[in-house]
């Protein structure tokens, strides 16, 4: 896919766990961002950086690599869009409100946000599914523990 600019699509991924990844075996930010780095391929884009929170929760609504990536599409973003990644909607926020002020801060900066494991591109749709599965996350991590 083309930018306005003629050149690719560029994208950020982000990945989080709530809990810290031990090893190199397994860890779940490798696997959340191979998920991603497929998804841009298949998309045709770059990816311009890579992003991710170990061991932090997603209700906390600032993170170090959250911050990072949002000061990134601050201050690389003026002039042209960028796609972020998040392999599932619920590593973005657990929260319905912090998901959507996260989605408010990117389209602020030119961003929006795309995952593998969902088609966001009818917005409606996407916003009610969105509130679901968030609705859903939250109430396993009250009754399962963090994930």
């Amino acid at each position: 896919m083309q930018e306005k600019t003629g050149g690719p699509v560029q994208a950020v991924i982000y990945c989080r766990s709530a809990v810290r990844s031990a090893g190199t075996a397994g860890n779940k930010l490798d696997a959340q961002e191979a998920s991603c780095r497929d998804f841009a391929r298949s998309k045709g884009y770059s990816v311009a950086g890579v992003f991710g929170d170990d061991g932090v929760s997603g209700a906390k609504t600032s993170r170090p690599g959250l911050d990072r990536m949002m000061e990134f599409l601050r201050s690389e973003g003026a002039g042209r869009s960028y796609v972020v990644l998040v392999d599932d909607i619920a590593r973005l926020s657990r929260t319905v409100d912090g998901h959507f002020a996260l989605l408010d801060a990117m389209a602020e900066v030119g961003a929006r946000l795309e995952s593998p494991s969902i088609d966001l591109s009818d917005e409606a749709e996407a916003a009610r599914v969105d509130e679901l599965k968030l609705t859903l996350s939250r109430f396993r991590a009250q009754h399962c523990g963090p994930l």
